[in-house]
């Protein structure tokens, strides 16, 4: 009898033990099934509510005789045998390391080293150069690049006078007369204040806007944000933190690609 009731027993409390793994097991799969992570796993879209505004700038005269011209470019090798090419470059009617006078309204990056030359070779992001000798590494005689006059706050200046582009003759990929682009900002790490509002900018080269047609395609992440009828300044606001890939493709006026250019930037 005691046998018995000790078997009973044992056989109550494995049921018992039984049924809680398996409630507490229908409760994990509920939980889970329920649980909703707040940033969504790698490769799926995130949601993107981002405002882009055109910036009014307000003309400044004295920057219209500002001009930037290639005096110089040469090539050497440093000791490791490694091509070098230096560049020297004309301006004039601009201050190289002043800091530009403008409306702190926007909080936008703003470069203490003041004033200066965005170099892009290729398809690379830009350099930020702040006198008019530039040494960088590799032979840029056979490359494609454009240097433009940058205020402080990495805003090109957009007159004829104020960009050099060099496109090597050897270069029968490259029809210098095509329409061009390149990608200025947004570039890094972005935090604090000048997260808030973030310059949009790029460069044209052979590309009339508006009067031709042209649409700068603005493209984040694989999703259209907006279509950019002129060339000038823009703001983008409402960016969470993570990082994007940023593209710009100019259209023609019926929906054809001309060129496109990307970028990667970060808001911490």
């Amino acid at each position: 009898m005691v046998t018995m009731k000790k078997s009973v027993l044992l056989s109550f409390i494995t049921a018992l033990i039984l049924g809680l793994v398996l409630t507490s097991c229908a409760f994990e799969e509920a939980r889970e099934k329920n649980y909703q992570p707040l940033i969504p796993p790698t490769g799926e879209e995130l949601p993107l509510d981002i405002d882009i505004q055109p910036w009014v700038v307000d003309h400044d005269s004295s920057l219209d005789a500002a001009s930037l011209s290639l005096d110089t470019m040469m090539v050497s090798f440093n000791t490791a045998g490694n091509a070098m090419t230096t560049l020297v470059f004309n301006v004039e009617n601009y201050t190289l390391g002043m800091l530009s006078q403008h409306s702190d309204s926007m909080h936008l990056a703003n470069s203490s080293g003041g004033q200066h030359i965005h170099l892009i070779v290729e398809d690379r992001p830009y350099e930020a150069h702040y006198t008019n000798t530039i040494t960088v590494e590799g032979d840029l005689t056979s490359k494609v690049f454009l240097a433009f006059l940058s205020r402080s706050y990495h805003l090109s200046l957009k007159h004829d006078a104020a960009h050099y582009l060099h496109v090597p003759l050897n270069r029968s990929d490259i029809n210098p007369t095509s329409p061009m682009l390149f990608a200025s900002r947004p570039k890094g790490i972005y935090e604090g204040i000048d997260a808030e509002s973030v310059l949009l900018d790029f460069y044209l080269v052979n590309a009339n806007m508006p009067k031709s047609g042209y649409e700068v395609v603005v493209i984040i992440d694989g999703k259209e944000i907006d279509r950019l009828q002129e060339w000038r300044p823009y703001v983008m606001k409402g960016l969470p933190a993570r990082e994007y890939n940023l593209v710009f493709e100019l259209q023609g006026k019926n929906g054809e690609t001309y060129a496109t250019a990307n970028q990667k930037f970060t808001i911490q």
